[in-house]
C-alpha cells in the first residue's frame, strides 16, 4: 500500500491540470488488472490444538508410591498412570469381605432355620413364636449381609480412587510429580493431551464471516510436515467474534492417526469462499492502490503507445485482499489495463512514463 493522497476533491483539480503534465518522463514498473473468481481462497495462519487436554489430578490425598509414566509416553484409555500407597485400604478391603463372607453364611444358616420352623409350625410342633422368632433372625442376617456388602464395595472404591488411570488416549507431555511426593486432591500430577485426533483453528476475518459455514472446504499445508496440501472441512464456526481484532474463530477437525501432526504446529489454511464463486472480478497488485484520506484509492493507469506514455489518475473503491492482489470496486477499466505498480508515489496527471519493470 502506498502513502495517503489528498481528497478526491483536490484530486479533481489535479484532473482539470491534465494537459500541463509535460515533465521528463519518469520510470515506473506496470502490471495489468486481471480477471477472477470472487471465490478466490483465503490463506490465513491457523494453529493445531489438541481437541481434549487435561491436567490429572488424584481423587484423595496420599503418597505416591508408583509412577507408571514419564514424559512423552502414549497411553490408552483405563491405563495406569499413578497410584499412591493403599496397604492400609487394601488390608481394611480384606477384612471387609472376610466379614462379608461371615454374614453370608450367616444368612444362609437363618434361611434354613426359618424353612425348619415353617414345617414345624404347620404340623403343630412348635409354638408360632418360634416360627416368628426365625423369621425375624433370617431378615436380620440378610440386613448384616447387605451392610457387609456394601462395606466392601464403599472399600473397593475408597482403594480404586488410590489409583490415577487415563481419561483417555494420549500423551503425557507434563510430570509435576514423583515418587514419595505427597499430593493433594487439588494438585495437577500430570499433563495428557490427545493426539490421535487434533483440530486445527484459525482466525476468519469479519468481511469472511458470511462466506463461510460449516463444510466449506479448506486446504491445511504444513511447514513442518512437506508434502501435498490435505484436503479437509470447516467443522464449526464459532459465532462470537474478537472485538479488538473484528474475527471469529473457525475450527477444522485433523484426524492423526500415524502422529505426523502434533499440538502447536503452524499451518497455513487456504478457504475456499462460498461467496459467488462463478462470478468475475477485477483484481490489481496491492503496491498498485495509491491510498487516499476518505478511505477510497487511486490507480495510476498507463496511456499511449510506444516511447509516448503518460499518467491517468482513476478513483478506485478496494474490495477484498487475496493474498498480494486487491479487488477493484467502483470502476469499469477493463480486464488488461495497465497500472502502474512502482513509483507511483509521486505522479501527476499526464505525467510523461517510461517502463522499466513489469508488463
Amino acid at each position: 500500500m502506498r502513502r495517503l493522497l489528498l481528497p478526491s476533491v483536490v484530486l479533481g483539480l489535479l484532473l482539470a491540470g491534465q494537459a500541463q503534465g509535460t515533465d521528463e518522463a519518469v520510470p515506473v514498473s506496470v502490471a495489468e488488472i486481471e480477471q477472477a473468481q470472487s471465490g478466490i481462497r483465503l490463506v490465513l495462519p491457523g494453529t493445531v490444538l489438541a481437541r481434549r487436554s487435561a491436567t490429572l489430578s488424584v481423587e484423595m490425598a496420599g503418597l505416591v508410591a508408583e509412577l507408571a509414566v514419564d514424559e512423552g509416553d502414549t497411553v490408552q484409555a483405563g491405563d495406569l498412570l499413578l497410584r499412591l500407597r493403599d496397604r492400609p485400604q487394601a488390608l481394611a478391603l480384606q477384612a471387609a469381605r472376610a466379614e462379608a463372607r461371615r454374614a453370608l453364611a450367616a444368612a444362609e444358616l437363618a434361611d434354613v432355620q426359618e424353612r425348619r420352623q415353617t414345617q414345624l409350625v404347620s404340623q403343630k410342633m412348635t409354638p408360632q413364636d418360634n416360627y416368628d422368632q426365625a423369621r425375624a433372625q433370617r431378615r436380620q442376617a440378610q440386613a448384616e449381609h447387605a451392610a457387609a456388602n456394601a462395606r466392601v464395595a464403599l472399600l473397593e472404591d475408597e482403594l480404586a480412587r488410590h489409583a490415577l488411570k487415563a481419561p483417555f488416549d494420549g500423551v503425557i507431555s507434563r510430570k509435576h510429580t514423583e515418587l514419595g511426593s505427597w499430593v493433594q486432591p487439588t494438585d495437577g500430577v500430570l499433563d495428557l493431551v490427545e493426539t490421535a485426533a487434533l483440530r486445527v483453528e484459525f482466525a476468519l476475518p469479519q468481511v469472511h464471516y458470511a462466506e463461510v459455514s460449516p463444510g466449506t472446504p479448506v486446504e491445511l499445508r504444513f511447514d513442518a510436515v512437506p508434502g501435498d496440501p490435505i484436503a479437509a472441512s470447516v467443522s464449526r464456526l464459532i459465532p462470537v467474534g474478537h472485538e479488538a481484532a473484528r474475527s471469529f474463530r473457525v475450527r477444522v477437525e485433523l484426524p492423526n492417526p500415524d502422529q505426523r501432526y502434533a499440538p502447536g504446529m503452524s499451518v497455513d489454511v487456504t478457504v475456499a469462499t462460498a461467496d459467488d464463486a462463478a462470478v468475475p472480478i477485477a483484481t490489481v497488485p496491492a503496491d498498485a492502490l495509491v491510498r487516499r484520506a476518505d478511505g477510497g484509492a487511486v490507480l495510476w493507469t498507463v496511456q499511449g503507445q510506444g516511447n509516448s506514455l503518460s499518467a491517468t489518475p482513476v478513483p478506485v473503491q478496494p474490495g477484498r485482499a487475496f493474498g498480494d492482489r486487491i479487488e477493484l470496486r467502483g470502476t469499469d477499466l477493463p480486464i488488461g489495463t495497465r497500472v502502474v505498480v512502482h513509483g507511483n508515489e509521486r505522479l501527476r496527471p499526464g505525467q510523461a512514463l517510461r517502463i522499466v519493470g513489469g508488463s
